[in-house]
């Protein structure tokens, strides 16, 4: 039988009657009917069940750090009362030792403080008929046999130290238990995953400012065992596994609130406090989460919360993307990026704009100076005023590069001598880190396509054709008949668990079946590990296989993917869910908590590994992950940005480029001297309804004023000559 059951049916077999007594001193065990001191430890008699009974509302058992010792092996408790209506009383300086159940507290309102608890089977039990609320301070729960604290009442816990209690805390259902500033040390359960640190049956739970450390491979630090109805807080305290365990009834996590504090300390050059200054905090695509504004001594605080259905394991189970904080206060800024598995302090000492990064409105203050690129907009709806100060490069990078964020303004620059002065992008390109298993930008021209991440696993073109028109640069254009890319199977392609796979694709073809985008998926040869693709509804899938022979679960979008639209697509396993996303979105999540099939079949984009199932349209910008993410950078389809009153001078290539990128206004700028024969002074790729009006166009002998592609349509365009490619 479970544990946490067998708590509940011991409790109710206890049965507690004792004879009046009344004293005032005590040094033997006997009910108490006033405010009492035991001045000496006792030993419960082998005839007795209970050794104190509380007889009345609003006393106070003082045990002045005297122990009082029990036999577990009868059902024995210490302390008890006469009845459910006696209330307010209070137990402290206890150390209670060798019982049944150490402390099984009646009535409402109990206080127990300065206690310890260790050696017995059950340690302090609140059962909510007995105990509606139980109030516990500077408690000590030691290698109690089942659990050192179970509940089915409300609860308030602080300052709790748990030390070998085989499980710290027990909570029933449909109550409300708190526990602040408190230590789980080395709980070191055998048994299944549901016999966690903390066992929760659909409560709700806050744990503030604590930690759980657990020596177990098996064993979680929490467990839901009843359903989903409780919610979980978890604020500033620190899981060494950050595993949890979902059982019972349902298999369902409940929603849980992971929260850190994030405090920031901002100064000037001279680590001088500054007031008044603007902080926000942003995730990886630029959204806001949060703006304040420091105070007198330069500092300001967030409490960080991240809510999720699933708790990983691992040290990024709670938080897949990093925070970007930035302070400025216009002319002077600083941002530094961080991995929330921790509260932390964060120092940003404001300096003067430069080139990088741009997470927050800037004004130059001085001339700036860059080998690559200079400034990147990493937030949408800023102003980036270069206060009529020149931005010089060396005939590379971009002087200004904006990869899809809306409404930002770019006004008053000087940009000389890049490769484009300032490029107003719709979306940006994936680069590799250590957790990219294969990164395909598909730009090869050839019959072979490489793989930009560090596992040289390059693929290999059949029938595919390279299109000038990408999502990024270029794509692969799939006739959904028989073309595909094949990538030979390797190690690093047997993902087992958590896993990420995204892509962009533009359909243009609808088969009436399953079309398939990315897989390692044969099912005549049943090596099915993974496969995102479109099901016959045009509805976005990506399922997954424990044993290669069938599918074991399939999140499935409901939204449907039309034809001739781009979008981004993205399916991930998180050790929990299988789920799907939509431009961003996620659209379903189905339970799965397996592992994936390690198949020996080859990798393909658009088909299924044994052929068949094949995806008519473009696929561009492939990327696969051994772990789980959801913050995806999605550029906003109305981007909306201005660019004015600049002057861009000596690029290499375009003075201003426009690519994938629609609603912009370029207007009053002047563009002069192109260095290279085949560049432009603007060129607008495959971007639509851009208003370009009274700029100077001096690009030099032989070179081309503008540039646009056949794929854009709706632009206007004022008092230049235009080349039609």
């Amino acid at each position: 039988m479970n544990h946490s059951l067998k708590f509940i049916l011991i409790l109710s077999a206890l049965f507690f009657v004792l004879p009046l007594i009344s004293a005032s001193d005590l040094s033997s065990c006997s009910p108490v009917i006033e405010n009492s001191n035991l001045i000496a430890d006792v030993f419960l008699p082998l005839n007795q069940s209970s050794c104190f009974e509380i007889q009345a509302s609003n006393i106070i058992l003082d045990c002045n750090g005297h122990t009082i010792f029990g036999h577990k092996e009868f059902d024995t408790t210490s302390i008890t009362t006469q009845n459910e209506n006696i209330a307010g009383w209070k137990l402290k300086n206890c150390v209670i030792e060798n019982f049944t159940g150490a402390l099984i507290p009646r009535g409402s309102d109990v206080y127990v403080e300065n206690t310890t608890v260790l050696n017995n089977f059950f340690g302090i039990a609140a059962v909510s008929i007995l105990s509606p609320n139980l109030y516990l301070q500077n408690i000590s729960t030691f290698n109690n046999s089942v659990v050192g604290i179970g509940s089915s009442a409300n609860i308030t816990i602080a300052n709790w130290t748990s030390v070998l209690d085989y499980q710290a805390l027990i909570i029933g259902s449909g109550v409300k238990v708190q526990v602040i500033n408190f230590t789980i040390l080395n709980v070191t359960i055998v048994g299944s995953g549901e016999d966690a640190a903390i066992t929760n049956c659909d409560s709700d739970l806050l744990l503030v400012n604590g930690s759980i450390t657990t020596t177990s491979d098996t064993q979680s630090e929490i467990a839901t065992l009843c359903g989903e109805s409780g919610i979980i807080h978890i604020l500033n305290t620190t899981l060494n596994r950050s595993k949890i365990f979902a059982g019972g009834f349902s298999n369902v996590i409940p929603t849980i609130y992971r929260q850190w504090y994030l405090r920031a300390n901002v100064t000037d050059a001279n680590g001088l406090p500054q007031n008044n200054v603007v902080v926000n905090i942003r995730n990886v695509s630029g959204a806001i989460y949060s703006t304040v504004v420091t105070d007198s001594n330069g500092l300001t605080e967030w409490t960080i919360q991240n809510d999720t259905k699933y708790l990983q394991s691992g040290p990024s189970a709670f938080n897949e993307s990093p925070y970007f904080i930035t302070a400025s206060n216009g002319t002077h800024q600083k941002t530094v990026s961080t991995q929330l598995i921790e509260s932390k302090t964060v120092n940003l000492q404001l300096k003067p704009i430069s080139c990088g990064q741009l997470y927050a409105s800037a004004k130059l203050s001085s001339n700036l100076f860059s080998n690559s690129t200079c400034l990147s907009i990493a937030v949408p709806k800023i102003t980036v005023d270069c206060n009529g100060f020149n931005i010089t490069g060396a005939s590379v990078g971009y002087g200004i590069y904006n990869p899809g964020y809306d409404a930002v303004n770019i006004i008053n620059c000087n940009f000389k001598n890049f490769s484009v002065g300032a490029s107003i992008q719709g979306g940006l390109a994936h680069s590799s880190d250590a957790d990219t298993i294969g990164l395909w930008h598909l730009d090869d021209p050839g019959t072979s396509v490489l793989d930009s991440s560090s596992n040289n696993n390059n693929g290999t073109v059949v029938g595919a054709v390279s299109h000038s028109f990408g999502r990024f640069i270029t794509s692969f254009t799939f006739n959904g008949t028989g073309d595909y890319i094949e990538v030979p199977d390797s190690n690093s392609l047997d993902i087992t668990g958590p896993i990420t796979i995204e892509a962009w694709i533009l359909r243009e073809r609808n088969s009436g079946g399953i079309e398939t985008i990315v897989a390692k998926w044969a099912p005549s040869t049943n090596q099915r590990s993974y496969q995102l693709g479109i099901n016959a509804a045009d509805r976005l899938f990506f399922r997954v296989s424990r044993l290669g022979g069938s599918v074991s679960a399939t999140a499935t979008a409901v939204s449907t993917i039309a034809l001739g639209e781009w979008h981004h697509v993205a399916g991930i396993y998180n050790g929990s869910f299988v789920k799907i996303f939509v431009d961003g979105v996620e659209e379903d999540a189905v339970p799965y908590a397996q592992t994936i099939f390690a198949s020996t079949t080859p990798l393909r984009f658009g088909s299924e590994s044994d052929g068949g199932r094949f995806f008519g349209g473009k696929i561009d910008e492939v990327r696969i992950l051994n772990r789980s993410i959801t913050d995806f950078f999605i550029p906003s389809s109305l981007t909306s940005n201005i660019l004015s009153n600049n002057t861009i001078s000596d690029s290499r290539r375009f003075g201003i480029q426009i690519s994938s990128s629609n609603n912009n206004s370029v207007f009053d700028n002047a563009v002069l001297g192109i260095t290279n024969i085949s560049g432009s002074g603007i060129i607008i790729r495959q971007s639509s309804n851009n208003m370009l009006i009274g700029t100077n166009l001096l690009p030099g002998e032989q070179r081309n004023s503008f540039i646009m592609s056949a794929n854009s349509t709706g632009n206007v365009l004022a008092d230049a000559p235009m080349c039609l490619l």
